[in-house]
């Protein structure tokens, strides 16, 4: 018989408690005066030895009880036979959940340490002849072999926290796939704070040839304050004026936070501080204005500061600021003298203006906005350009022709490629503008508060457009009659401006009117689209470059303080990405050829997935019923019944069950021997 916790077995000691009792029997006596004691000399005697008989046998199961009881913690069990094994009869696979949730404080400590020592001890109960595999959230390719018990333990101590995350789906079938070809008899082990949105149970198939054993390891304390995501209200940053960041932050615990500080660096420079209140389990939008006086590739980043987990207080990002925003100018004949009065008197602009017959097509891919000016015929060419540009992410403004000869099929046909509205006919009614969209991003900062008078242009005649529901329509201007005048489209990642008139004053008052520079303006600027401002590790795998990386130069490195990798080049709808499998980092990743190291392509910015972040847990009688309904073994890794359940499913038979019951048995004896065994006295006569 072996012990699953000798150490128990010093408690024995505890016996010596009941026999310190009977030697010195601390019962305590009255005294009674008698005349003539020596009548009583035979009672005395008679009484004495069964009452000895009695303490004895009290004593003894008393003792009997105290060392069961012992011996039921120390968990003895008899090793079964195993001659019909042979050497790696077993094959263990082990999960250890290394997500960032498990760097959080448990009873026992970290919740990563507990794990790698409940893994540790897991192998320990089978035989060093055994297999083992350990798997991690990094889905390593040497995790995904059996190794001896040795080198296994040799993995364990190697696991660290990290950015990678799976649902139980992923992890059971990386684990099955492992242990395909193993005949032996399979164990699977789960080791996780199994958070919701890791708990897929319905994509996981009752499979009867495995026994899958859960063990739940939960924090301490379940709270946590993180920076969720940010965003600049406006879709393009401006040069030297008031860019707003819009912040967001999460607090997941039971308390509330007041005067929290949010803290903005940029390029390594400290920007601008915020403080936030933030009430338990709410998020709260912290504005901060930020001017950006540099040009080209800025970083950032945002930090608070919160413990016990600390890798989601940190958030960065990158952007691109453009010193002048270039706009191209198809034009049909001449230029429009209103379009090169707004872009041309500018320095913020670059205008380029060209013959609709002259056109370099590799030029539209650094442009922001093209103008397509009064054009009678779009070539096919032209139209596939257009809408390839347009996709990419491309804002195109479209300007009727004045000479009324865009009411044509081939003119109808560019529009319908385009995916916008088309041109029914001529309309010649004299009227105004009804209404403009003032909520909408173009007008929103036009005027400091709500006017009910405003100016708006007279058209004289007009392109009149369809009135079928075009899908991403918006009405940004609209006619008396209730017909669109100016629209907007989003196609894909661009967008397509079209007006009812050209920009000439026999067709509208519009190019003199007051809101036509602030629409000009604001068309360019929101051509002027950043790049997502961060990507997520382990998510997006993919990232797009700014400006098209030509085949055969020297393909860069991504490098950052912590990690370099040369990432693989692809071509997606016309525009180059990078493929960036796996980074072991957050933060700024510079785009840069080996040759040339000063040289900056672009700014990438990377951060850790933030699903981990939440703590939303199951309870453990609901985790226990999603687990136990698919039939896997539901423990609680900080119990004693953990331990047990290994020992009592693998080569041991447990005795603890029989020794309990023997304690009562022994406590039962005890209680019966008290209560009802009296010792009989026999009367004497005693003569006078």
């Amino acid at each position: 018989m072996s012990f699953l916790y000798p150490a128990f077995l010093w408690a024995l000691t505890a016996l010596g408690i009941p026999i310190i009792i009977h030697l010195f029997n601390f019962r305590r006596y009255k005294k009674i005066y008698f005349t003539n004691v020596r009548f009583l000399q035979e009672l005395k005697e008679e009484t004495q030895s069964k009452q000895r008989l009695k303490h004895l046998l009290i004593l003894v199961s008393r003792c009997l009880a105290v060392a069961c009881l012992v011996l039921a913690f120390s968990q003895p069990y008899i090793k079964k036979q195993q001659s019909n094994q042979v050497a790696g009869d077993h094959a263990i696979s082990i999960y250890l959940d290394n997500s960032f949730s498990m760097g959080a404080k448990g009873i026992e400590g970290e919740l990563l340490e507990q794990a790698k020592n409940k893994a540790r001890d897991i192998a320990k109960y089978f035989r060093s002849s055994d297999l083992f595999q350990l798997l991690t959230n990094d889905f390593e390719g040497r995790h995904q072999r059996l190794i001896s018990r040795d080198e296994f333990l040799k993995f364990v101590d190697e696991v660290k926290l990290s950015p990678q995350r799976h649902t139980l789906s992923e992890v059971l079938n990386r684990q099955k796939e492992c242990m395909r070809n193993t005949q032996g008899n399979k164990q699977i082990y789960w080791l996780s704070d199994f958070q919701r949105s890791s708990v897929d149970l319905g994509l996981i198939a009752n499979d009867p040839t495995l026994n899958i054993q859960a063990y739940n390891l939960q924090p301490y304390e379940q709270q946590n304050i993180y920076i969720d995501s940010c965003w600049f209200e406006s879709p393009y940053v401006a040069l030297n004026e008031s860019n707003k960041l819009m912040v967001r932050i999460q607090n997941v615990s039971k308390n509330d936070v007041e005067n929290g500080s949010l803290n903005l660096k940029i390029n390594k420079v400290q920007k601008a501080i915020a403080s936030y209140n933030i009430n338990k389990n709410t998020a709260t939008i912290v504005e901060m204005n930020i001017n950006l006086n540099k040009s080209g590739w800025n970083s950032a980043e945002l930090f608070i500061t919160d413990n016990p987990i600390t890798f989601d207080d940190n958030l960065f990002f990158s952007f691109y600021v453009d010193e002048q925003i270039p706009v191209l100018s198809i034009n049909d004949k001449e230029a429009n003298e209103y379009v090169k009065a707004v872009y041309g008197s500018n320095i913020y602009f670059n205008l380029k203006e060209v013959s609709v017959k002259n056109i370099n097509y590799d030029e539209l891919k650094n442009v922001k906005l093209i103008v397509l000016n009064e054009v009678q015929e779009v070539s096919s060419g032209l139209q596939q350009q257009l809408k390839l540009y347009v996709e990419n992410g491309g804002s195109l403004l479209v300007l009727p022709n004045s000479t009324m000869k865009t009411v044509g099929n081939g003119y109808t046909k560019f529009l319908q490629s385009m995916q916008v509205n088309v041109f029914d006919g001529l309309d010649f009614t004299k009227q105004k503008l009804a209404d403009i969209d003032l909520q909408d991003i173009i007008f929103r900062d036009v005027f400091e508060k709500k006017q009910n008078n405003i100016d708006l242009p007279e058209v004289f005649k007009c392109y009149a457009m369809n009135n079928s529901v075009v899908p991403n329509q918006e009405v940004l201007m609209r006619l008396n009659n209730g017909k669109p005048f100016f629209c907007r489209y989003t196609i894909k990642a661009g967008t397509v401006y079209l007006s009812s008139t050209p920009f000439n004053l026999d067709w509208s008052t519009l190019p003199k009117n007051a809101l036509f520079v602030p629409l000009m303006y604001k068309i360019a600027l929101l051509g002027n689209k950043h790049l997502p401002l961060y990507s997520i590790i382990g998510k997006d795998k993919i990232v797009t470059l700014r400006q098209p990386f030509k085949s055969g130069q020297e393909m860069p490195a991504l490098r950052s303080d912590n990690d370099e990798i040369i990432p693989e080049l692809l071509n997606t709808q016309g525009r180059n990405a990078l493929y960036i499998p796996y980074l072991s980092f957050s933060g700024m990743y510079a785009f840069k050829p080996k040759s040339n190291g000063d040289t900056l392509l672009q700014q990438f910015a990377f951060n850790y997935s933030r699903e981990e972040s939440a703590l939303h847990y199951f309870s453990e009688h609901e985790l226990e019923s999603e687990l136990g309904s698919h039939s896997i073994h539901y423990l609680n890794a900080v119990s004693n019944v953990a331990e047990k359940a290994i020992a009592e499913t693998q080569y041991r038979s447990s005795l603890w069950k029989w020794f309990v019951m023997l304690a009562l048995l022994f406590l039962a004896i005890e209680i019966l021997l008290i209560k009802f065994y009296q010792p009989t006295i026999k009367p004497l006569i005693v003569q006078s």
